[in-house]
Formats: structure tokens, C-alpha cells, sequence
């Protein structure tokens, strides 16, 4: 083979696998690199990246053989054959960039912004600053060294030094796109920022441009930044620490940003003013893992953007925005306003986090938000509130979002005329252990609420929480259970004068302990009572006192349980008070469908107050008649299916092997062929061997096999997860003047790993279990060839199968109380067998072939054993048998063409046996060499 189509051949190879053109990337740390190299590295970049996968590897193929070739001839001309100055794509102006160390000119704004991202100048620990021709070098610079008379006040420089110091001790204006204005670089490199001076950034500039590891910023002046993206301080690099003292003074405005910190383990502190206002604006934003913020108790924090209704991120000003894992941020000011439109602390994470709220916080406009938390990830982000929030006119205190994002009340929340205290959506819980109180001035004109849900969210007042209601039309919880919300009320509410009967349930804590609500003139037929009690007691009739107080109280009598298990019944004592018991029904009254009324019967004799238990207390009569169905494993068994279905496959694999002239065969399969699929996303590698040999009229074949499984974990049923399978059998035929009598014995051992999924409402666990399932078959038949004309073979068949299966004890892990003890259990069947095969042969080499053959059981005995329940002592549920007296059979399909070297063989089929059901088609060539 040549050298061109060696390299064609390769590069076709590396096309078909997907491999991809890693070695012409870029490093991210690219500006470690000289000049001539991030060019020739930008150079290779762009001619790999931008056609590699072209034409699925097409144009690979060929440059590579061209390039083995020497080119032919072509190409001359010399050059990289690049032409970056026609600037038809980002690449050019970034290989330019490279070049020159220059932007062209009209380079657009988009990709000054994307270098910029994807290559920030910061050194690692073992860089040295580098500094170019024309840094300051000096240990300490002074701003007014470098001084000017124009507008700026100060002449752009850069500051390169390791442990250095720069003092800003002049005022100083800064504006233009993308203009850094001073580029401070190194190692622990100190910025003071002295009383007196004001720093000013407008119009997408940077005044100071800090990069590098442990920068350390004193701010005592007063930093300005006005204008699209304007900032006056941007640092990037670890380690950064940032102190805004208490005679600084920080003003944002029209999309700018005081300061810009983007900095894993950042410390920054803020105990001077920050005023902010106007579109997009932010005071401080931070982003990095472990970012630690503090507020301290002498700051003065004002936050505000546009008036009116309409909120949108576009909008929004922001005093603090935290982004990272891990952040913690500590807010102790009394003087923290927040304005309309405006988060005064944003908090945003995927790997936990807190806030916590000591301080005072005022909130007061429509859209005006005292903390808000994103969790985007597996951890937990806490905001805690152990000060005091005053909400006022459309605010909200705090707003979380994110299933792993939560708030806690344990200080207080005052809502005035409109807004809500804690608000929640998308899967947050809002949890209130301190005071909330509802005030208005007169009638609310908006939606005035203790807690309210956005979607899928929690809200609890626990034992501890109180909610006092002083204003007509104000409500402690706007929750709606048709968009998945859920409230309880642990604590007490009192409601001045004020129906808020609506939706509201009554949540109980033990068996004597329950929520209180004290209200007077109110209609309680819409009042709810939950089953929380049940965790902590085993009683089955509780009755709790006093859990509504007040005059004029009416519908007592309509209280409901939550749970279907559970009567509810209210009643008023003579002081007019309500009272509501109560008392659990019996399971087996309860559940409407048949097959689990047996069920529903050996688990109540065992009730108690564990999880599985309290898991029961569902609110519809068909959620409890699933959740009976899953904890019995009434809808299991499909591994034990599966041992036959592989059975089978083993069968069709080995009658597929080659054989060579001495009898031997050989076939396997690979776990990620399609024919290698199970139920449930299990799949398996297989191989068998065979051998077979003929003594006189006697033919013998012994075949052995091996499997091994390989799944995940899965949301049906339940799922074979991984394990091992052998296969042994053994066939003799005697031919006897024409009619043939065949007998086979089939064994096979499976030791398996699997999975078995528990679903309903508010349980979802996986139970892992390891068995040994064993099946044997032995089959006796009588044949006769019957040949019609030349090329047709008919082969009419009768005889009898016997089978037995067996299925060892098996313990259940993983679940907790739902994990069941599965009893031994077997099955031994007598089938009737009656068949036919034709065999077709046209022309030479080809043959086709149609086969069936099956009848029903002739005897059917099954013992399918019992399981018991971990979390249910002494409950025991019989194992749903399988029916005997079907139709069992196979019927398959073929056509096999073959020469002295090549065979192509096709083939269909399609089994059943106790209602366990397989089918499959295959393609095969082989070559014989």
C-alpha cells in the first residue's frame, strides 16, 4: 500500500470513530504565550476547527492523503494561505490581534468582548509579571505621578509589579469603549483608593484594571460609574480581598457598575455608602467559588431603578449580585433601602450557599425585592432572616427559586398595604419561625400576603411562626395546589376581623399539638386538616382542641382531611371554639381495586408510625391503590421474564455460529448491538460454543454459553442491573429408517444483579436485590422428512417439554422500610409440541426456511412464593402467579445464502411461553478465510 492511501485509509478511520481535532486547540491560558506562538497557534485553530467535521471527516481524508503525497504539484505561491486581513470572520481579527498586539480598525465591539472573556490576562503563581516597554516599574506609584491637564485628570498607564502599591490620591475620569484606563498586574499587589478623591468611569470604560492573585483594594474615596457597562474597579484573579471603609462612598447609575470582582476565595466587606439607581445598574458584582461578602452594621445601602409595574432583569438595579459556590454573605446594616425595581442582595448559586439577614431592611415599590436567591444546583442556598424586614407597597422581603433553595424567618417581617413577606417558585420552600405581620392603611390595593407561592413551592409556618393579620383583604399564604403548591400551617395565625378561611389547612405536629388559627365571622367548609401527627404517634383517633378561635364561627362540620385514610370531624365546644378529630379507616375499606384488598388487609394489622406508614396517607383513593401496588411488588417478576427471554437468545445465537468441517462453533455478541437489547435499557455481551460429532446413526452436539449483563438503574418496574448467565445443552438425534427421534437437555444459571423502582405520590425508591435464578428444559421429539419435488423439504414434528424454574430467596437493600424479603419460588410445566418446518432450496447456495411449533401446557403447577416488608411486621403478600394453560410456541423465519467463502443469512422470529413474550430479527455475513 502507498504512502497516499496509508494516509487516506487512516484519516477514514479516524472520521468513522468521531475523533476530533484536539491537538490544533488553543490552550485556554493562550496569553502565556509568546506572540509568534499564539499566532501559529490561532493559525491552526481556525484550520481545524471550522471544517474538521465537514462532510464527516471527507475533507480529513483527502488533505491528509494529499499531504502524504507531497501535493502533487499544486499549491504554490508560498503563504499560509490565510488571508486574515480581509476580516470576514472573527477569526481574522483575532489572528491580527495576535500578530500586532492591535485591534484593526472598526473592529466590532462583540468580538473585543469575546477575547477579552475567553483570554483574561491572569498570571498563576509561577508567572512573573513580564512588564513591556513603557510599565511602571516603581515599588509605589502615586496617580498624580502621572497627572494631566485634560479632562481624564490623570494620563492611562500600567502598573507592573510584583507586592507593589498604587495610591490613588488625585481624581481621575475615564471614558471610552472597552478603555481601560489604568492596568494594575502581579503578585499581592495593594490599590489604595485615599479620602478626599473621586474616581470616575462613564461609557464602557474601566478606570483601574486590577490583574492577579491576593489583590488588595482599601477604598476610602468615592468611586462614580455611570453609563453602558462603565465600571471603576474591575479585578481579576484569586484571592482578591476588598475593604469599601466607612468614609467611601460608591454611585452607580445608567447600566454601570461600581465594582467587578471576578475572584475564587474573595473576601470583600462593605461598610461605607452605596447608592445605585437606574437601568441595569450594580453596586457590587461579584463571581468565584467561596466568596465571602459582608455588610457591616455602619453601611448606608440605597437601591433603586424605574418606577412603575414593569419589571425585567433589563431593569433591575442591584446593590450586591453574588454568583458562585459556596458564597456566604452577611448583611448587618439598619440603613439598607431598596427602591422599585430594585434586589438589594442577589445571591445565585448550583453548589450551596447563605445569606444571613441581621441587619434592618426596608422594601418599598412595586418589583422591589430585599434578597433574592437562584439555586441552580444539588446543594442547599439558605437565605435566614434574624433581623427585621419592612415591606412596603407591592415589595417583596425575600423571593427564592430552585427546589434547594430555601427561606427561613426567624426575626420579623412587616408587609404594609401591599406584597408579600417570602415568596417562592419553581420547587423553593419558604419556611416562617419568627413574626410576620399584614398592616394596611385602609383597604389593601393589592395582593397583601404573609407567604406566597410562584409554582411546585412549600410554604410552612412552623411551630414557632406567627402570623398577625391587621388589614382587610390581606392572606398569610397564596399557595394554589393545581400548580403544585403545598402549605401548612404549624403555628398560630391571628386575624383581626379578617376571613382567611380560604384554601387554609390546618397542620398537625404530634397528637396533641396542632396549628391555631383565631379569627372571628369566618365560614371554615374550605379548612383543611393534615396527618403530620403521624410521624410522631401511632394513634389511630386524635382529637385536637382549639385549632380555630373565634366569634361567629360556622362549617365546623365540612372540615376534611387531607388524606383519604383519615375522617375528619369538626365540632365547636361550648366556648365556640373548633375542635377536629380524627380517626383513621381501615385500609381494606379504603382501596377500590381487587388484587390489593389482600394487601391493604396484612398491612393494617401491622400499623405503626414509620415512613412507609405515613407514606399511606395519600389524598386519593387510586394514589392509594397504586401506592399498594408498588410497596407489594405486585407489578415485579419482569427478572425472572428476563432469564427465559435470555434463554432464548442464547438458543438463536448458538444455532446462528459458523461451523467449520470438524463441527465446531462459534458466535458472540456484543453488548451495544441492537439484538443484544433487554427490557428496561439492559443490555448484555454474549458468546457461545458448540461441537458436535455423529457415532453410526447417533448425532451428538454440546453447546455452552456465557453472558454477561450490564444496567442502570430504572424508573420502571424493575430492571435487571447487571450479573452473569451460563448456558449448557446438550442434543442427541437418532435417525431410525427415515424417522428421526431428537432429545434435548437445556440448563442455565443466572446470577443477577437488578433493580426494582417503588413510585407514588411522594415516594420514589430504588430497591437492589441479587438472585440466582436456575431453568431447566428437557425436550423429546419425533420428525419425518417429507420431499416434494426436487427442492421442498416438509418436516412435520410431535413430542412433549418438559420445564422447571427455579428462583432462589432474595433480601432487598436500599429502600429503607420498603425493601422486601422475596421467598424461594419455582415452576414446573408439562407442554405439548407439535410442529412443522419447510425447507426451500430454488438454486445452489440458497436455501429458505419457515418453522413453527408449540401447543398448550398439559400440566401447570406453580408455587411464586411470598415477600414480606421491611417497614410492615408480621404482613405477608403472596407473589401474583403467572397462567398456566396458554399457548406456548415459536415460529421463525429464514433465508440463507452462502458460497464456498461467503454466507449472508437472514432470519425472523417470534417466541412466547406463559405469556413471556420475545422477537427479533437478524442480518449476518460471513466470510470464511
Amino acid at each position: 500500500m502507498n504512502q497516499k492511501k496509508l494516509a487516506l485509509v487512516i484519516a477514514l478511520i479516524l472520521s468513522v470513530n468521531g475523533t476530533t481535532a484536539w491537538a490544533a486547540q488553543c490552550p485556554d491560558d493562550i496569553h502565556s504565550l509568546s506572540k509568534q506562538e499564539q499566532e501559529a497557534c490561532l493559525a491552526r485553530e481556525d484550520s481545524s476547527t471550522m471544517w474538521w467535521w465537514i462532510g464527516g471527516g471527507t475533507l480529513v481524508a483527502a488533505g491528509v492523503a494529499i499531504a502524504a503525497g507531497g501535493g502533487g504539484g499544486g499549491g504554490g505561491g508560498g503563504g499560509d494561505g490565510d488571508d486574515d486581513d480581509r476580516f470576514d470572520d472573527y477569526d481574522d481579527y483575532y489572528e491580527y490581534y495576535a500578530r500586532t498586539g492591535t485591534w484593526p480598525p472598526n473592529t466590532p465591539q462583540s468580538v473585543i468582548d469575546a477575547w477579552n472573556a475567553a483570554h483574561p490576562v491572569n498570571p498563576t503563581p509561577s508567572d512573573n509579571v513580564n512588564p513591556t516597554p513603557g510599565d511602571d516599574t516603581s515599588n509605589t506609584v502615586y496617580f498624580h505621578e502621572h497627572a494631566t491637564s485634560d479632562q481624564t485628570g490623570v494620563s492611562s498607564f500600567t502598573f507592573a509589579q510584583d507586592n507593589g502599591k498604587v495610591i490613588v490620591d488625585t481624581d481621575s475620569t475615564f471614558s471610552g469603549v472597552n478603555q481601560r484606563a489604568v492596568w494594575v498586574k502581579g503578585q499581592s499587589v495593594e490599590v489604595d483608593v485615599l479620602a478626599g478623591t473621586t474616581t470616575t468611569a462613564t461609557r464602557d470604560a474601566t478606570s483601574i484594571y486590577i490583574t492577579g492573585k491576593d489583590a488588595v483594594v482599601n477604598i476610602a474615596g468615592k468611586l462614580v460609574a455611570t453609563g453602558d457597562d462603565a465600571s471603576v474597579i474591575d479585578i481579576e484573579g484569586i484571592n482578591g480581598h476588598v475593604t469599601l471603609q466607612e468614609s467611601s462612598e460608591v454611585n452607580v447609575s445608567d447600566s454601570g457598575d461600581g465594582l467587578e470582582l471576578e475572584s475564587s476565595n474573595a473576601r470583600l466587606i462593605a461598610n461605607g455608602k452605596i447608592n445605585v439607581s437606574g437601568w441595569d445598574s450594580t453596586g457590587i458584582s461579584a463571581s468565584g467559588n467561596n466568596i465571602h461578602l459582608t455588610i457591616g452594621n455602619t453601611a448606608n445601602i440605597n437601591v433603586s431603578s424605574l418606577s412603575g409595574t414593569w419589571r425585567d432583569d433589563d431593569v433591575t438595579a442591584t446593590a450586591f449580585d453574588v454568583e458562585g459556590n459556596n458564597l456566604e454573605i452577611v448583611q448587618q446594616s439598619n440603613q439598607f433601602y431598596v427602591g422599585a425595581n430594585a434586589t438589594g442582595i442577589h445571591a445565585e448559586t448550583e453548589y450551596g450557599g447563605s445569606v444571613i439577614q441581621s441587619g434592618t431592611m426596608t422594601i418599598n415599590g412595586t418589583g422591589a425585592t430585599g434578597i433574592e436567591l437562584e439555586s441552580e444546583g444539588q446543594s442547599n442556598l439558605v437565605a435566614t432572616n434574624s433581623g427585621t424586614l419592612n415591606v412596603k407597597n407591592g415589595g417583596t422581603g425575600m423571593y427564592a427559586s430552585g427546589r434547594n433553595a430555601q427561606l427561613i424567618n426567624t426575626g420579623d417581617i412587616n408587609v404594609h398595604n401591599s406584597g408579600s413577606g417570602m415568596s417562592v417558585g419553581s420547587g423553593a420552600t419558604a419556611i416562617n419561625r419568627g413574626r410576620i405581620t399584614l398592616t394596611s392603611d385602609g383597604t389593601t390595593t393589592g395582593t397583601l400576603s404573609a407567604m406566597s407561592s410562584r409554582g411546585n413551592s412549600t410554604l410552612i409556618n412552623d411551630t414557632s411562626g406567627v402570623i398577625n393579620i391587621n388589614a382587610s383583604g390581606a392572606q398569610p399564604f397564596v399557595w394554589s395546589s393545581q400548580r403544585g403548591d403545598t402549605m401548612t400551617n404549624y403555628g398560630k395565625i391571628y386575624a383581626s376581623g379578617v376571613d382567611v378561611t380560604n384554601n387554609y389547612q390546618i397542620g398537625t405536629v404530634s397528637a396533641t399539638q396542632a396549628g391555631v388559627l383565631q379569627t372571628s365571622h369566618a365560614d371554615l367548609s374550605d379548612v383543611t386538616i393534615n396527618t403530620g401527627f403521624t410521624q410522631s404517634s401511632d394513634a389511630t383517633n386524635v382529637t385536637f382542641d382549639n385549632v380555630v378561635v373565634g366569634e361567629d364561627l360556622s362549617g365546623a362540620e365540612n372540615i376534611r382531611s387531607t388524606s383519604v385514610v383519615w375522617a375528619a370531624e369538626g365540632s365547636k365546644d361550648s366556648e365556640g371554639n373548633v375542635d377536629v378529630t380524627l380517626s383513621k379507616k381501615s385500609y381494606d375499606s379504603v382501596v377500590t381495586d381487587a388484587s390489593v384488598k389482600s394487601v391493604a388487609t396484612e398491612l393494617e394489622q401491622g400499623y405503626t408510625n414509620n415512613a412507609l406508614y405515613n407514606s399511606l396517607n395519600q389524598s386519593s383513593t387510586e394514589g392509594l391503590n397504586q401506592a399498594m401496588r408498588a410497596i407489594s411488588g405486585q407489578n415485579a417478576g419482569q427478572v425472572r421474564q428476563q432469564t427465559r427471554v435470555l434463554d432464548r437468545r442464547f438458543d438463536m445465537l448458538s444455532m446462528q455460529g459458523v461451523t467449520n468441517a470438524s463441527g465446531f462453533s462459534f458466535n458472540a455478541i456484543n453488548k451495544n448491538s441492537q439484538a443484544a437489547e433487554l427490557a428496561n435499557d439492559a443490555r448484555y455481551d454474549m458468546i457461545s460454543v458448540g461441537q458436535t460429532f455423529t457415532a453410526g446413526s447417533h448425532q451428538y452436539t454440546f453447546r455452552y454459553g456465557l453472558a454477561r449483563l450490564d444496567g442502570e438503574n430504572s424508573s420502571n418496574s424493575d430492571s435487571i442491573t447487571g450479573g452473569y448467565s451460563q448456558f449448557l445443552g446438550i442434543a442427541h438425534r437418532l435417525d431410525m429408517d427415515g424417522i428421526a427421534w431428537q432429545n434435548r437437555l437445556d440448563a442455565s444459571v443466572h446470577q443477577l444483579d437488578s433493580s426494582r423502582a417503588v413510585r407514588y405520590s411522594g415516594v420514589s425508591v430504588n430497591a437492589s436485590g441479587d438472585g440466582q435464578y436456575q431453568n431447566m428444559a428437557f425436550t423429546s421429539a419425533l420428525s419425518k422428512d417429507f420431499t416434494v419435488g426436487e427442492s421442498l423439504t416438509i418436516v412435520p414434528t410431535a413430542g412433549l417439554r418438559m420445564r422447571y424454574q427455579h428462583s432462589d430467596a432474595m433480601q432487598e437493600d436500599n429502600a429503607g422500610d420498603w425493601n422486601l424479603h422475596w421467598s424461594a419460588s419455582d415452576k414446573q410445566a408439562l407442554d405439548s409440541l407439535v410442529g412443522v418446518d419447510l425447507r426451500w432450496q430454488p438454486a445452489p447456495g440458497l436455501i429458505v426456511n419457515a418453522a413453527i411449533e408449540g401447543g398448550p401446557n398439559l400440566g401447570y403447577k406453580e408455587n411464586a412464593g411470598s415477600v414480606t416488608l421491611q417497614g410492615a411486621q408480621g404482613a405477608r403478600f403472596a407473589v401474583q402467579q403467572q397462567r398456566g394453560g396458554q399457548i406456548n410456541g415459536m415460529a421463525n423465519v429464514g433465508v440463507n445464502w452462502s458460497t464456498e467463502q461467503t454466507q449472508l443469512r437472514f432470519s425472523a422470529w417470534k417466541w412466547q411461553e406463559d405469556g413471556d413474550k420475545d422477537k427479533g430479527l437478524t442480518l449476518d455475513f460471513s466470510l470464511r478465510f
